[in-house]
């Protein structure tokens, strides 16, 4: 690295405590007053300095991009292939309201999936569940916390 002193008109002593390896003071030819020089580096940067930078910060650019694209399918192929419930759930919108048997919903299914050859192999009727769940919700979240914590 290559440095070299430049005259600093406004430099001023009161700098030169907290940047003493940059600021220096040489004395006028009258012997009174302090001429301040700073410390600069000389250093020239080339053209392929700024294109290798370039190049750098577009390989580290698109290398992101790839790393997030690899593991969002990664993520997507171990979620397809572990089975859980919601694979297997439907979830009725507007259901009758006298229809709250469970064998009366099995065999509605059954019916109506006939050709494709479908089994029911559980039946489960939730109504108006949401003050079950507001606590369950932050129970889990409240879990998820103290797991992070350990």
């Amino acid at each position: 690295t290559e440095w070299a002193w430049h005259p600093c008109p406004t430099c001023s002593t009161k700098q030169a405590t907290d940047y003493s390896a940059l600021l220096a003071f040489g004395t006028a030819t009258d012997g009174t007053t302090p001429l301040p020089f700073i410390r600069v580096n000389d250093c020239s940067l080339n053209k392929i300095f700024g294109v290798s930078t370039y190049v750098s910060l577009l390989f580290v650019v698109v290398a992101i991009y790839l790393i997030n694209w690899f593991q969002m399918r990664r993520a997507v192929e171990l979620d397809e292939a572990v089975q859980t419930t919601q694979d297997y759930s439907i979830k009725i919108k507007n259901p009758p309201p006298n229809a709250k048997k469970t064998t009366d919903w099995k065999s509605f299914f059954e019916q109506k999936f006939k050709s494709s050859n479908l089994h029911v192999n559980a039946v489960t009727i939730v109504l108006n569940n949401a003050t079950l769940l507001k606590p369950l919700i932050q129970r889990q979240k409240l879990l998820g916390q103290l797991q992070n914590m350990l």
